[in-house]
């Protein structure tokens, strides 16, 4: 990811962007899929639904938080491809909503 100019980046994103900076995109992303992949399926299935405290995020929802974030990265980067103008919300107005129990859960209750 080298020649990234960070002036065109919110600075939020600077220190993040600073950890990858000589990393080739493509493989960078092969590896973390790869690793995440393996680290998910090492999680034992009684340890999904744990929370180091009360009030705390399950393992399930950190995981759900990431796929959601994915989610909105991608959008926003197809909208960004395709030069879309519709008006994109902030992101932490996004990220800072009280985390929903996926659809599944909510049917069982």
């Amino acid at each position: 990811m080298s020649n990234v100019d960070l002036s065109r980046v919110p600075e939020y994103y600077h220190g993040y962007i600073n950890l990858a900076i000589n990393d080739d995109l493509k493989t960078a992303f092969d590896k973390h899929q790869t690793e995440l992949v393996s680290f998910l399926k090492d999680i034992p299935k009684k340890k999904w639904n744990h929370r180091y405290a009360e009030g705390k995020w399950s393992v399930k929802e950190v995981v759900q938080h990431i796929i959601d974030a994915e989610r909105v990265f991608a959008y926003r980067a197809l909208c960004f491809a395709r030069k879309d103008q519709t008006p994109l919300p902030p992101l932490m107005k996004i990220f800072l909503q009280p985390i929903q129990k996926p659809t599944a859960e909510r049917k069982k209750s």
